[in-house]
């Protein structure tokens, strides 16, 4: 699976995981064959980008969380946005039982890496990554060994992190240019005011609501709102702080399409000791497939391979499978490969979305050559 900005999908391409809107309604569902249409109107709905199938192989992709819980906690949160706006009003209850389902599904898969992101409409950005925060945040407290009720303060804060943003104006959240100084600092200000906003609630720990308001601090000290450096920032909001970076890394945003997996944790470990405390930082990438399954990697003996499986022990080296030869050739049938055992042979990137195309059009060409469909998928 891969995926594939709005401007480089063409029809025939099938998409690869169901997209849904922040109220549950799928927009367009898995399997389904894109037309100019199809397209067309995903442009319309300000999405910057989708997963599509490739023909090589049909990997199931294992999921943190359920798209069920997702959807529910989806509903909460822009029920909560909308009650905030209009009645000053948070139910309190209602978050609590959401991250309680979050907390749930992340303890029950604690063997999954989080590898996909959910695809949605700009118009949704907020509450999609509000959630991915907390799921992020959770793993991490878990691999750090939180209890239960740690789990549940931390996912609240994280859940919860962005709720002064209510309060800028969303013209400017989805600007596709460069912000100017007045709008910098308006967007600043929302971590302040998320934080006034939680502590008003007795039922909403001091600790949480500190996550909403350190949550752009950095480790050196050179974030805001007031410059707290190192110990001095709650390791709630460290953890948030480095989930929170990740999302809006991988995320498309209006002014650019969101960077892969494999680039934004380069662009973290840049930061470790700068922006982020390093030991938090390593635990939270202890959490993330690096290669998510399904993607296309080069390998160092020059192979084209698609990642089958990822392992929490070595995720630098999942189980793969060959499907191209170092000539360029289409591998038949497809050679499995353990990087985790085979360790003369490591993956040196994943492929761009042009090279996926490249591939996927000589795909169909052998196939329609060769008379067989799913002619690489039987080794598996």
């Amino acid at each position: 699976m891969q995926r594939m900005s709005i401007e480089e999908l063409e029809p025939g391409m099938l998409v690869g995981r169901t997209i849904v809107s922040s109220e549950g309604k799928p927009l367009l569902v898995k399997n389904t064959v894109l037309t100019e249409q199809y397209i067309s109107r995903l442009r319309d709905l300000g999405l910057g980008s989708i997963y599509v199938k490739n023909d090589l192989t049909d990997v199931e992709i294992p999921e943190v969380v359920s798209a069920a819980v997702r959807v529910a906690v989806t509903k909460t949160l822009k029920h909560t946005y909308q009650t905030i706006r209009g009645r000053g009003y948070i139910d309190t209850r209602a978050l609590k039982k959401s991250v309680a389902l979050l907390v749930d599904d992340v303890m029950s898969n604690r063997d999954v890496l989080f590898s996909m992101y959910d695809m949605c409409t700009y118009s949704d950005i907020l509450f999609f990554h509000s959630i991915n925060v907390s799921i992020l945040a959770i793993m991490t407290g878990a691999s750090l060994g939180y209890n239960e009720l740690a789990l549940m303060e931390l996912g609240i804060g994280a859940l919860l992190h962005d709720i002064g943003m209510m309060t800028v104006n969303p013209d400017i959240l989805n600007k596709r240019g460069p912000l100017t100084a007045a709008e910098t600092e308006l967007i600043k200000k929302h971590a302040e005011n998320g934080f006034n906003v939680l502590r008003a609630y007795d039922d909403v720990s001091l600790l949480s609501s500190h996550v909403a308001f350190q949550h752009h601090e950095r480790w050196d000290g050179s974030g805001y709102p007031r410059g707290l450096a190192g110990a001095d920032i709650i390791e709630y909001a460290r953890i948030v702080a480095a989930a929170d970076v990740f999302d809006a890394l991988i995320s498309d945003r209006p002014y650019r399409k969101g960077y892969s997996i494999d680039n934004v944790v380069t662009i973290l470990r840049k930061l470790s000791n700068v922006y982020f405390d390093p030991d938090i930082l390593a635990t939270f990438m202890a959490n993330i497939a690096i290669y998510p399954v399904g993607s296309l990697v080069k390998l160092s003996n020059n192979q084209v391979a698609v990642v089958l499986s990822t392992s929490r022990n070595n995720p630098c080296r999942p189980l793969v499978v060959a499907v191209i030869d170092g000539d360029g050739r289409f591998i038949n049938p497809a050679v499995k490969i353990d990087l985790s055992q085979e360790r003369q042979i490591c993956i040196l990137r994943t492929f761009s979305e042009k090279e996926f195309k490249l591939v996927s059009l000589r795909l169909k060409r052998y196939i329609a050559r060769v008379g067989q469909d799913n002619l690489l998928k039987g080794n598996q």
